[in-house]
């Protein structure tokens, strides 16, 4: 008995839900319920907006070296990748890593990530990145660490990516996101 009353006082109320809204709409003289705002305005909650792709990039034609920080941003959760390597021959693909343990203060401008990747074939490399994102420029410590080796392979040095002009493409999610990426992690993600 009790949940049959329930069920008509859920029912009263979403019906009540409807009157309102059809209510509305017959006072702007249409039989139609009308949004409060025009669809082509309504943006997802959860759309992923691009940030900037910031590169350290050196090239001499022959060989170039050096990182690209590609970041996205929905509210204040930054995602994003990085590419790159110490060497690279001209026509190989560039190693690609998600950033993962990803922390941005947008008050103080901070970020701080880490991302596997694969440099060489059998190795475990992990990059981390700890300084400062401006509108122009990524600042801060990068480290640089291969955890196959039997001693520890670490290297660490300050960077500065500059922001490149290049566009990036907005997603209606993360999982959009994360689908788009896939095919490039599977190309030239980590191997471990």
């Amino acid at each position: 008995m009790f949940r049959f009353r329930l069920s008509f006082l859920l029912l009263g109320l979403v019906c009540l839900g409807c009157i309102g809204s059809a209510t509305s709409a017959v006072e702007n003289g249409d039989d139609r319920p009308q949004a409060k705002e025009p669809i082509s305005n309504m943006r997802s909650l959860n759309a992923i907006e691009p940030v900037g792709s910031f590169s350290n990039i050196e090239d001499n034609g022959e060989k170039a070296k050096g990182f690209i920080v590609r970041l996205w941003q929905n509210g204040d959760k930054i995602i994003g990748t990085i590419s790159g390597s110490h060497t690279l021959k001209a026509g190989e693909d560039m190693p690609l890593g998600i950033l993962e343990n990803v922390a941005f203060d947008p008050k103080e401008k901070t970020l701080s990530f880490d991302a596997k990747m694969s440099f060489g074939k059998t190795s475990r490399d992990m990059v981390q990145f700890k300084g400062k994102m401006t509108d122009t420029e990524l600042k801060g410590d990068l480290r640089l660490s291969d955890l196959a080796c039997e001693t520890p392979c670490t290297d660490v040095s300050g960077v500065a990516f500059k922001k490149e002009d290049v566009r990036l493409d907005q997603f209606d999610s993360e999982e959009a996101w994360e689908k788009h990426m896939e095919p490039q992690l599977k190309a030239a993600g980590p191997k471990w």
